[in-house]
């Protein structure tokens, strides 16, 4: 069992999976008392959650949704 979730934690990594990434952040930083190791676990993790998070907000239209949210309440502005 422990050499599956190895392989498997090891297979994450190469990916770039966020979740493994923090996972092995923490594991680096309280287990195997390497701060700086664990550091650039975490930001390789906080990269990639920037990264996911773009996508679905690029999926939502949100530059668009902004832009017309923006001259809509110019518009109210003017009135009021």
């Amino acid at each position: 069992m422990a050499i599956e979730h190895k392989d498997l934690m090891e297979l994450c990594l190469e990916h770039h999976n966020p979740e493994a990434l923090y996972i092995e952040g923490i594991n680096q930083y309280f287990f195997h008392n390497n701060p700086s190791k664990a550091l650039d676990y975490l930001r390789q993790s906080a990269k990639e959650n920037m990264i996911r998070g773009k996508k679905i907000l690029d999926t939502l239209k949100w530059e668009q949704t902004l832009t017309t949210f923006n001259s809509y309440r110019r518009k109210i502005k003017k009135v009021l």
